[in-house]
């Protein structure tokens, strides 16, 4: 099982397929920037093992404060996700 593994990541290394994408959806992209930067992860994707995208959710928005979250429907406590940024 270990052979096929390794044939499959010789494969995709040379033709520059990866094996795993990763989408990150966030309103703090710079967090992940020092942590993928210096990692396990640095290295995977240097061998293009893995690809990560991270995607910041503020530049969806519309309106002037770049608001990302929203009361609940109905009341309570705690705030939700706009669907507008997510879905743009």
């Amino acid at each position: 099982m270990r052979d096929r593994t390794t044939a499959k990541a010789v494969l995709y290394y040379r033709y520059g397929f990866c094996f795993m994408k990763f989408n990150i959806i966030t309103i703090f992209p710079e967090i992940f920037d020092s942590y993928f930067g210096e990692s396990i992860i640095k290295r995977a994707q240097q061998k293009k093992l893995i690809k990560v995208e991270i995607s910041d959710l503020r530049k969806y928005t519309t309106d002037k404060r770049q608001t990302t979250d929203d009361a609940p429907f109905g009341g309570g406590p705690g705030m939700v996700m706009k669907i507008e940024p997510v879905f743009k």
